[in-house]
């Protein structure tokens, strides 16, 4: 029989087919022939990501359609899957190929979630009983796959990282499923309409938001007063400052009278102190850093980055991008060295690589996790074929890698002391001696991540030069925490660790690179916009009136801490280790459900009238108008605006979209006072082209009114 390879997507599965001799498209799946690997020959099918998830509580009774506190908690006695619909013919292809097959190669992504998905599926197939084999590669290009076709793996050695999958599969339905339906129950019953989604990682990521809006609302500014000195020499004139802060005015005048300093003072160079320094470049791209850096440079939100990152992946130009690890090996950086200068020619770079021998800050073995920093492969793409997004993110990963290469830039820093009437003031400025790795950056703003050294330039002088020391007292201000982007919140659930107070938990957090993965984190962000928990205003992340009530109501609890995934990953990585037990770890999972039931009630009550105050506010928000139909309010119901009067029959509604044009509040309320707007634009016909018109109502509907010619006599 034949052995049935088992990739991830479709565009994985193509990148497989190619590095085989013989290949024929079949529906579904393609017949391999290469003697190399398979004697009798190979199928290759794909799954099309997650084709299976979890029962619904109504899944499993009738009863749970409606969300009823009193049902809780919903505990499964056997948790049971499904297919997704839209997925099931290419599940009964699978299903089909594996069940006549001896053998399957599992070929999804190399991790926990590539895990879940490929045993979910023979699981359903009925084929846990088949002899699998690993393959186990963080590159899709043909050299890589060859390679891992020759050194598969057996399965049983990554088969834990299944369960550890599964247990947080689990774990996560019984908090999310449960808590979801416990808070929006209560809080509907103080008035609110919402649903209020509650998860592990979701809402201790929505509370550090919230934190920091806290912070930044509640911040009262501290004045202090700083000395500085513009010191002019013969070599010429250079700002210094003294480095010591004052109160206030007070403070300044006493030590102005200390030192008998008046306006303009005589100065002498007290001390120069020259270096020669080194830089080196930037650590190779995690996804988080990469997501970061392209949401800080081009704005790109972490979803936007992880779809890029992931075509290129898919079409073999970058390594596997759901990655925690900034290091790579030493294969990889041998790899790297061969090609540089045919990478070097793709970016168009005229600069020497110096750095052949592997260095610690980039190669090094023991660092690895499961996977690699993303690297440019060996296939080189034709970059007039990519899109413009995918070109930065490309360009960028590309350059970073070869500036490892390239050598460390050197600067010359000089810190001068200049003696005023006894006080010390004190300046440094660097002077550039070899651009280094910064060559390969010189035409962007900014330096993949990194922000261009702003320390001014120094006129020459030496100890005993005498001149002027003209003085300024300058008033500021203490600032508050800046608000979060997607970037850096992306950046602060990696590193969330250093925010918790409990050394166990900090460590542990540390270890696994903070709340949420790799692969999750845009995943999660998303999921925060789209329940109206946040909004991204002017690249900042600002928490709605909603995610602030559900905010109130769980602070101090585990729900708003990273701590809690702190215990979880520090029992799911034993059960990645087979060293753990599953059934132990739920058994935790209901105990703590089981609590927050009895909790939440008494939580929510202690804000009853913060509570009400928000209904109130938001409902007000959401009000744009009368409904023309009935009089009553019409509401912001999310995707549409309709009539509170539905419940009394009223079937009054208006589209927040129509014909490609997004309506605005002006224009919705124009349509309920007046019956029509003015003209706008931006409409988009069936041909896709764009026109502009007036919109009105006629009999509750809308319709279009166009402008009608003048004509003008002769």
């Amino acid at each position: 029989m034949k052995t049935v390879i088992l990739a991830e997507k479709p565009k994985q599965a193509i990148a497989y087919a190619s590095a085989f001799k013989k290949i024929e498209k079949k529906n579904g799946y393609y017949e391999i022939e290469d003697p190399r690997f398979f004697p009798n020959g190979a199928i290759l099918t794909w799954a099309v990501g997650h084709v299976i998830e979890l029962f619904d509580p109504d899944d499993y009774d009738d009863r749970y359609k409606r969300w009823n506190i009193e049902d809780l908690p919903i505990v499964p006695e056997r948790f049971q899957f499904k297919v997704l619909k839209e997925k099931m013919h290419q599940f009964k292809v699978i299903k089909q190929l594996v069940s006549k097959s001896d053998e399957v190669i599992i070929a999804t992504d190399a991790g926990r979630e590539g895990e879940n998905i490929a045993y979910l599926i023979l699981l359903l197939s009925g084929a846990m009983n088949k002899k699998i084999k690993r393959l186990w590669i963080s590159s899709t290009n043909k050299d890589a796959v060859v390679d891992g076709f020759k050194n598969l793996r057996d399965g049983k050695e990554t088969y834990g990282l299944f369960k550890e999958a599964q247990t947080r599969q689990f774990s996560d339905w019984l908090v999310g499923m449960n808590l979801t339906r416990l808070y929006t129950a209560l809080l509907q019953q103080k008035g609110f309409r919402d649903v209020f989604s509650v998860g592990r990682v979701q809402t201790p990521t929505l509370f550090l938001v919230f934190k920091r809006q806290l912070e930044i609302e509640n911040f009262k500014p501290v004045p202090f007063f700083e000395i500085d000195a513009d010191v002019r020499t013969d070599s010429g004139i250079f700002k210094a400052k003294l480095g010591e802060k004052f109160k206030n005015r007070d403070e300044v005048k006493e030590f102005l009278s200390k030192y008998s300093l008046a306006e303009v003072n005589n100065a002498v160079i007290s001390d120069v102190e020259t270096k020669l320094k080194e830089t080196k470049s930037p650590e190779l791209f995690t996804l988080g850093s990469l997501q970061t850096m392209a949401n800080k440079k081009w704005g790109y939100s972490p979803k936007k980055s992880l779809d890029i990152v992931q075509r290129l992946y898919d079409n073999g130009y970058l390594t596997y991008p759901r990655t925690d690890c900034k290091y790579i090996g030493e294969g990889e950086f041998s790899y790297l060295v061969a090609k540089a200068e045919t990478y070097k020619q793709l970016l168009g770079l005229d600069i020497e690589l110096t750095q052949k021998t592997p260095r610690k800050r980039y190669v090094d073995e023991s660092k690895l996790t499961d996977h690699y920093a993303i690297i440019p492969t060996v296939d080189l793409p034709q970059i007039e074929s990519l899109s413009k997004e995918e070109q930065n993110i490309y360009t960028e990963v590309l350059k970073t890698t070869l500036a490892m290469l390239a050598p460390d830039y050197e600067y010359e820093e000089t810190k001068v002391k200049v003696n005023v009437n006894g006080a010390i003031f004190k300046a440094q400025g660097n002077v550039e001696k070899k651009k280094g790795w910064k060559q390969i950056f010189s035409n962007d703003k900014a330096t993949s991540g990194e922000e261009e050294n702003k320390v001014s330039h120094l006129p020459v002088v030496k100890i005993g030069d005498e001149g002027k020391a003209k003085l300024s007292i300058e008033q500021k201000e203490t600032k508050p925490p800046k608000p979060y982007t997607e970037g850096s919140l992306i950046a602060q659930m990696e590193s969330i660790g250093k925010t918790v107070e409990n050394e166990e938990d900090k460590k542990i957090l540390k270890e696994a690179e903070g709340i949420g993965t790799s692969a999750t984190r845009a995943g999660i962000i998303e999921k925060l916009k789209s329940d109206n928990y946040i909004v991204i205003d002017k690249k900042k992340v600002v928490v709605t009136d909603k995610g602030k009530i559900l905010c109130s109501v769980i602070q101090g609890t585990l729900l708003a801490s990273a701590e809690m995934t702190a215990q979880w990953e520090k029992y799911l990585k034993t059960i990645g280790q087979n060293k753990g037990d599953q059934n132990v770890f739920l058994g935790n999972i209901k105990k703590f459900v089981n609590t927050q039931l009895k909790q939440a009630p008494v939580q929510i009550d202690k804000y009853s009238s913060a509570i009400q105050a928000a209904v109130k506010s938001i409902s007000e928000a959401e009000t744009v108008g009368k409904c023309p139909s009935c009089g009553k309010a019409v509401k912001d119901k999310g995707k549409f605006y309709g009539c509170e009067g539905y419940k009394d029959g009223c079937k009054f509604t208006l589209p927040k979209v129509f014909l490609g044009k997004k309506l605005g509040i002006k224009a919705i309320q124009s349509l309920l006072t007046k019956g029509k707007t003015a003209t706008l634009k931006g409409f988009k016909s069936k041909q896709d082209k764009t026109f502009s018109a007036a919109l009105k109502m006629n009999n509750g509907k809308l319709e279009l009114e166009f402008e009608k010619k003048k004509s003008f006599k002769k």
